[in-house]
């Protein structure tokens, strides 16, 4: 479970995450068309907190900014998060927009393996159990 004590951004920063409307126009929103499908996926096993920790530590600067890229809504959100990483931050990018994404999207999970696939970071994908006898060329 996500602590409210160990996150880095107050209320207005969360309202920040949902605020595209306001600052931007509704364009500015980001969709993914791979995760607007009805039928559920085989593929997506239950993904838990403890599991996007484990991707978050596999990751290295740019493959989490990759994901920033793929994963947040608004591009306002992201770019705080990016400027947070880059400042060496102590701070769970994946985790934040998990306990955001988890409360208005019912498919965050293939959203997360959408932008793992993206990135080809493989080794997560496995370790998630993802993918089987993967051979890299």
């Amino acid at each position: 479970m996500i602590s409210e004590q160990n996150s880095h951004f107050s209320d207005s920063d969360e309202s920040e995450y949902h605020s595209a409307e306001s600052d931007m126009g509704e364009d500015y929103y980001l969709t993914s068309d791979a995760v607007d499908s009805k039928q559920p996926s085989a593929l997506v096993k239950d993904i838990t907190i403890n599991d996007v920790q484990t991707i978050y530590d596999m990751l290295n600067l740019y493959e989490k900014v990759s994901l920033i890229f793929l994963l947040y809504r608004t591009p306002y959100a992201g770019l705080q998060h990016i400027i947070l990483l880059l400042q060496n931050a102590q701070i769970n990018v994946l985790e934040e927009w998990c306990s955001n994404e988890i409360k208005i999207n019912s498919k965050w999970a293939e959203k997360l393996l959408e932008g793992l696939t993206i990135i080809q970071n493989y080794a997560a994908l496995k370790k998630l159990g993802i993918l089987c006898n993967f051979k890299q060329s």
